[in-house]
């Protein structure tokens, strides 16, 4: 619908002036993209600069009654869409409702582990601080924890170039050193604060009470995720908490 194309396009006032005349806020595509999914989508991706103009619609559709937890196709929510973007996003979905310890049918992965895996320690303090079971468990038995242990910044770059086209690609070239990271032809990488994120987020989630005993469906435990990841820092950790491999 045109309201699902304003809003995937970020443009405020073209949505203001659809849902003014009427457009129906929780419309789907076939695949399931509502406008609050369709916005929410696009402001995750890195080469959108407007993101004010992503948050103001999101905001808008919320208060015109927009269905928080609405399902893509592929199981996602707006809130899983949106724990690797803006903060503010996060608030905006969380405090209209949104649940926090949905799990995407397939993969049983929640937001709290997209957002320990993509190293968004605010995020994850703010889903912890709502309700977020920390845990849950997905397909492979892995709680958040084996999310931050198992994160690298290879895990950034290819969650940032996943669904990108070409051309968006080479746009993110022009543009990544407004991010705040470093982009070469083929890898975007995170900013150099992404190691010490990850390990914060680890000691977070111990501090919220994690298992860090839990093995996944290979018998692996957290620490020795962290160790096949290469980062030492999140072994020592666990280590100085009483885990051993």
């Amino acid at each position: 619908t045109a309201l699902i194309m304003a809003c995937g396009g970020g443009h405020l006032e073209a949505v203001r002036v659809l849902l003014d005349n009427g457009a129906k806020v929780n419309n789907k595509t076939t695949n399931g993209y509502t406008p609050l999914l369709s916005a929410c989508y696009s402001a995750s991706q890195t080469f959108n600069l407007s993101i004010r103009n992503f948050l103001e619609i999101v905001d808008l559709l919320l208060s015109k009654g927009a269905d928080v937890d609405q399902i893509t196709k592929n199981g996602n929510t707006a809130l899983i869409q949106s724990v690797a973007s803006d903060l503010v996003l996060v608030k905006s979905l969380i405090g209209s409702g949104a649940d926090v310890n949905y799990c995407v049918p397939m993969t049983k992965i929640t937001p709290l582990m997209s957002a320990a895996l993509y190293g968004k320690k605010k995020t994850v303090q703010l889903l912890i601080k709502a309700g977020a079971e920390v845990d849950a468990k997905d397909r492979n038995e892995e709680t958040a924890l084996f999310y931050a242990c198992s994160s690298t910044r290879r895990d950034y770059s290819n969650y940032l170039t996943s669904n990108l086209t070409q051309v968006e690609k080479d746009a993110l070239i022009l543009i990544a050193a407004k991010r705040g990271g470093v982009l070469t032809s083929f890898n975007i990488y995170p900013p150099d604060s992404f190691e010490k994120d990850i390990y914060d987020i680890a000691e977070i989630l111990l501090d919220a009470g994690t298992n860090f005993k839990l093995k996944n469906t290979d018998g692996l435990k957290p620490i020795e995720i962290a160790f096949k990841a290469g980062n030492t820092k999140i072994v020592d950790l666990l280590t100085s908490r009483g885990a051993s491999k």
